[in-house]
């Protein structure tokens, strides 16, 4: 018995032995024709959420490349994609073993395959698509233990309002990988909605993002709103200190931001109610300003959206581990199911996602200029695409706003954001 079988006997047993453990707990359903074997379909969905566009080579385009070192030795996988579509085209994954196995074969194996990836006619290795399957479990194995956002480190820009700009080891598959994180103190800062329904002048001439800033001058950071009905209406239920823009919920949106109780109550100045949690202790009659979307990651770390292979660029606001409100920009395409699996990273649920797409646009002012943040990334029945040059009005926009009724100001203030 070669050292070759021997090898894939053990691994093979790890695999049954760990499979259900280490297997990805959500996937998106491939593409036909894209594999026989939907186990190394999953696989790969997730093997290639790590190669980001910073993974790019020079070899071809869109092709890309990550290596990492294992207890049998080391790994280079290439993969190689079309323009916007995540699932990968083909691949070669090139082994380098260790020492003890060199005196036999030379100490490299070289495995190719492309679709349908794991078809017997295209695994071009003699230990076929189940030794391609096991090195592939083995390779993302050591990925899973990597951070999915590389480090970074929070700027106080004003009194009780943080931000970071950082990227993703994970998730963001095509476009800028850029993640913007907000962190306000919800006793000096609140998040509000405003309608260009509210004003005829508004409602007369839509705006983009710079226009929102002009309308709303005192803002610190102004964001895109909820996803909206083609008149322009809101999907989900809005108001704003008592004022209803929108007295229709949502019949499915479980998720609802709450801000500015009512006087006399002493609920926190901004929390994310769930309809799915029993009893909860948020009222939607507790509080003046409330939104309602749908539920990204809730109290429990549990996600709650579908994953799909439907990319763009993505906007969540939620609460951090101190109860700040927490604004999170992806610029890049990503999917719903990646970007709570990097929410769960940064310690931000529960949350609810905004509108995507080229609706993304992210004001953040910063003394007295305005930075602004746009995505390019969005999806439709026809599949993902991209466009630097549009970015449509907004009929409805999240603003921070200086919490004006601030109370207890002898309160001790949430520590700062962890780097």
């Amino acid at each position: 018995m070669t050292k070759r079988l021997i090898y894939f006997l053990a691994l093979a047993a790890l695999v049954c032995l760990f499979g259900a453990r280490g297997a990805p707990a959500r996937a998106a359903t491939a593409p036909s024709g894209f594999s026989e074997n939907d186990s190394l379909a999953a696989l790969l969905w997730e093997i290639a959420g790590y190669f980001t566009p910073e993974t790019q080579t020079g070899d071809a385009p869109h092709s890309r490349r990550l290596t990492v070192k294992v207890p049998l030795g080391e790994m280079a996988l290439t993969l190689s994609f079309a323009d916007l579509d995540p699932w990968p085209l083909d691949l070669e994954l090139r082994v380098k073993r260790n020492s003890a196995a060199e005196a036999e074969d030379g100490g490299e194996i070289v495995l190719r395959d492309r679709r349908p990836f794991g078809a017997e006619s295209e695994a071009a290795a003699e230990d076929g698509a189940a030794g391609l399957e096991a090195y592939l479990l083995e390779f993302v194995r050591e990925l899973r233990g990597r951070p999915k956002i590389l480090p970074h480190a929070f700027t106080e820009i004003r009194d009780g309002l943080f931000r970071a700009e950082t990227r993703a080891a994970y998730g963001v598959r095509w476009g800028e990988n850029a993640l913007i994180v907000v962190k306000a103190d919800p006793r000096l800062w609140a998040i509000r909605p405003y309608g260009e329904s509210e004003d005829p002048a508004w409602a007369e001439k839509p705006a983009a993002l710079k226009g929102w800033t002009e309308r709303l001058p005192q803002s610190a950071l102004i964001a895109n709103g909820g996803q909206y009905y083609p008149d322009r209406s809101s999907m989900g239920y809005l108001k704003r200190r008592g004022q209803e823009l929108e007295a229709r919920r949502h019949p499915q949106w479980k998720g609802f931001l709450l801000n500015d109780p009512r006087p006399g109550d002493s609920s926190s100045p901004f929390r994310v109610m769930d309809l799915e949690v029993p009893r909860s202790l948020e009222s939607l009659d507790s509080y003046e300003t409330a939104l309602q979307s749908y539920m990204t990651l809730d109290r429990l770390a549990a996600i709650r959206v579908r994953d799909t292979d439907n990319l763009a660029s993505r906007v969540a606001v939620g609460e951090d581990g101190e109860g700040r409100i927490a604004v999170v920009v992806a610029l890049g395409g990503i999917s719903l199911g990646d970007l709570a699996t990097l929410l769960l990273e940064l310690e931000i649920f529960p949350a609810l996602s905004l509108d995507g797409g080229l609706e993304t646009q992210l004001a953040l002012r910063e003394g007295a200029a305005w930075r602004f943040y746009q995505g390019e990334i969005t999806h439709n029945a026809f599949g993902n695409f991209r466009t630097r040059d549009y970015h449509p009005s907004l009929p409805q926009v999240l603003a921070l706003v200086p919490r004006e009724d601030a109370s207890d100001p002898a309160a001790p203030a949430p520590a700062a954001p962890a780097d």
